[in-house]
């Protein structure tokens, strides 16, 4: 039997995994990048997850396609409505994970997201604010999702180069009970572990 472990640079797949306690279900993983490394959704698969792979690199989707049991489809989400694509790729209404990681993208696909259409139990997303500095952004990132019900649980989530991630649940899906001893801010995503009684210090980078 393979050995189920976790690959992403940020402990962003162990945070999925332990808000949603469950062998099964669906994510979307947009900006997937590499299929298998410090990949946010590789460990979920692993364990019986279906899901959506979005990347605009063909190079990354034609490597998914491969090696990953997920669907892969490449799409610059810059050009095309982020609802939309999840319509077309017969996304369940109700997704179990999303990950955001496309850098300068994220605000624009999250302005994209109809909320009364789609809902998502757990969200992982990138910020950048080490790098950009910009709070304007970050700010609008968290009124959409605040404003439309979710719970930011473990704010700017940052490795030795700082806060680069902000993580959120939708409370009528994910217990108190899992959530609230994560609340956080600022920490890094090893000391986020802790606080998930996570005992396991490996990074995969970073």
């Amino acid at each position: 039997m393979t050995e189920i472990t976790h690959h992403s640079q940020m402990s962003q797949d162990l945070f999925a995994d332990y808000m949603l306690n469950s062998n099964e279900g669906y994510f979307v993983d947009v900006g997937c990048y590499e299929p298998k490394f410090i990949s946010n959704t590789y460990m979920l698969e692993q364990k019986g997850f279906q899901g959506l792979l979005l990347d605009v690199d063909p190079k990354w989707i034609k490597m998914a396609q491969e090696e990953r049991s997920a669907k892969a489809v490449q799409v610059d989400l810059m050009a095309n409505n982020f609802t939309d694509v999840l319509l077309d790729n017969e996304c369940p209404k109700l997704i179990d994970y999303l990950d955001l990681d496309i850098d300068d993208g994220t605000l624009k696909v999250l302005i994209d997201i109809d909320f009364d259409v789609f809902t998502f139990k757990v969200i992982t997303m990138e910020h950048d604010y080490y790098a950009n500095k910009n709070d304007n952004d970050r700010s609008a990132m968290r009124n959409i999702l605040q404003s439309n019900g979710y719970k930011l649980v473990c704010a700017d989530v940052g490795n030795n180069s700082g806060p680069q991630e902000d993580w959120y649940i939708h409370p009528s899906h994910i217990d108190q009970s899992r959530w609230e001893h994560v609340v956080c801010s600022d920490l890094k995503h090893t000391e986020v572990r802790k606080l998930m009684g996570i005992i396991d210090e490996r990074l995969n980078w970073g």
